[in-house]
């Protein structure tokens, strides 16, 4: 019974030592960094858990991120020249593929944005992820 008692404690006081909120939950995980280096440039692949492309440019005003390709949610990755160009690329791809109907509905905020390689600082980053739900 004591080494219960004892068990019981430990596991306890793991959850407020780690501040573990859920048991299998994702909720509050976050990217983490090197403080050290935040003005360092590097390559992301970020997933996003639901991102439309007309929030694009809400989201990266004022960050120095360079956007190197999309991928939108049931299509394959775009090379990222300009917002416009994406558009153009997934109604070409709607239309190449026999889906007509769905090509003329295609606008900046019918498709979510699955992931993106992009090209940032660290610092940039975590003002990004502030700003939208990363996975």
């Amino acid at each position: 019974m004591k080494r219960l008692l004892t068990l019981i404690f430990y596991f306890n006081l793991l959850f407020f030592f780690f501040d573990v909120k859920d048991l299998n939950s994702i909720d509050d995980i976050a990217l983490i960094y090197d403080n050290n280096n935040l003005n360092d440039e590097e390559y992301y692949n970020i997933s996003f858990y639901d991102f439309y492309l007309n929030e694009l440019e809400d989201s990266f005003k004022d960050l120095d991120i360079k956007i190197l390709s999309i991928t939108p949610e049931d299509y394959e990755k775009i090379s990222f020249i300009s917002v416009d160009k994406v558009i153009e690329e997934v109604k070409n791809n709607l239309i190449n593929s026999g889906n007509e109907e769905k090509a003329i509905n295609v606008y900046k905020n019918n498709f979510k944005i699955k992931s993106m390689v992009v090209v940032s600082t660290k610092k940039d980053m975590i003002e990004l992820e502030k700003r939208v739900k990363i996975i």
